[in-house]
């Protein structure tokens, strides 16, 4: 039987979108028998690069599905994103797990992490380029 965990959030990607869509094609289908499942059918991607909308070339990969108990299997779910996000040229990263039924007082069901990169402080403000930016994460618990 099990309980419900939805998992949704966004990977900001600036740049060429198409490495980013390589690299979730290569994800195993959500048919496949892994865990905790991370299948490429729960991203999406608006490509509107040649539109008026379009700031910057920047895009948003967005993701969500709903899961039996991945929080048994969260830490090792997070180093996966983690992996993927940084293997596509993202900026930033943001992801919420709702757990139904949970309620510790501290929290209500819902967790939420972020990264995102900065530069390093010591590094001089010449020498900054987009390869030498550190990810800084914030959130809630990784385990169970």
């Amino acid at each position: 039987m099990g309980f419900p965990n939805t998992v949704f959030g966004y990977i900001k990607v600036e740049g060429d979108i198409n490495k980013a869509l390589e690299k979730i094609e290569q994800l195993p289908s959500v048919t496949a028998k892994e865990w905790p499942p991370m299948p490429r059918e729960m991203f999406s991607v608006v490509n509107h690069s040649d539109s008026l909308v379009s700031y910057k070339d920047e895009h948003i990969v967005h993701f969500g599905m709903c899961v039996k108990e991945i929080n048994y299997e969260w830490a090792t779910w997070l180093e996966r994103f983690e992996a993927l996000f940084k293997s596509m040229k993202a900026t930033e990263a943001f992801v919420v797990l709702q757990i139904v039924y949970w309620d510790s007082g501290e929290f209500d069901g819902r967790f939420y992490y972020k990264w995102s990169l900065e530069w390093s402080d010591e590094i001089p403000v010449t020498e900054r380029t987009l390869d030498n930016q550190v990810w800084i994460f914030a959130g809630s618990p990784r385990e169970f």
